[in-house]
């Protein structure tokens, strides 16, 4: 295999009408996982661009999220890291998405990663591109150098585009 590309991460929030309707959207959630999952409320609020009263998880860490009462419906927040997207089969990712999108949700964030096995695409070359101008539909380009840990190699990552709709490019094998 030389190149994936696969969901990475996701994040939407949906409007329940009922706590009742909330609880059965996490346990189908949960059942559409190829993993076997169940889901447990947290002692917590989540913090996540906006304050949500009430978290949950998944048993396995795979799902996380938060929800509040909002007027007479329930806000939900649902975060699905690419540590569950790397462990579903890729016949599964159109499934899961348009289950979540029928359910309601809006996407917030949606991460797709490239894995490209044998390095065909050059960082390098990107980063001259975002430099050179060298973008369409988009309105702006950066490149942010930093380390996850002090001390560590500076990591570049290249931004195109805004909050709204951005595409950013990084070699997360040094992640």
């Amino acid at each position: 295999m030389s190149m994936t590309v696969r969901p990475d991460y996701f994040q939407g929030t949906c409007y329940f009408d009922s706590d009742l309707d909330l609880i059965a959207c996490l346990d189908l959630i949960c059942e559409l996982l190829p993993i076997g999952d169940s889901w447990t409320f947290l002692n917590k609020s989540l913090f996540c661009g906006e304050v949500f009263d009430h978290s949950f998880r998944s048993i396995r860490g795979k799902l996380f999220g938060g929800f509040r009462r909002e007027h007479q419906q329930f806000k939900m927040i649902l975060q699905v890291p690419g540590s569950y997207w790397s462990q579903l089969q890729s016949s599964h990712y159109l499934p899961f998405i348009s289950f979540l999108l029928d359910c309601g949700f809006n996407p917030t964030r949606f991460d797709i990663a490239l894995d490209d096995y044998k390095r065909r695409i050059d960082f390098n070359s990107i980063k001259k591109a975002g430099e050179l101008g060298h973008y369409r539909l988009v309105n702006s380009y950066k490149c942010i150098e930093s380390a996850i840990v002090r001390g560590a190699d500076l990591i570049p990552t290249c931004y195109f585009g805004s909050s709204d709709k951005m595409l950013r490019f990084y070699n997360a094998e040094v992640v």
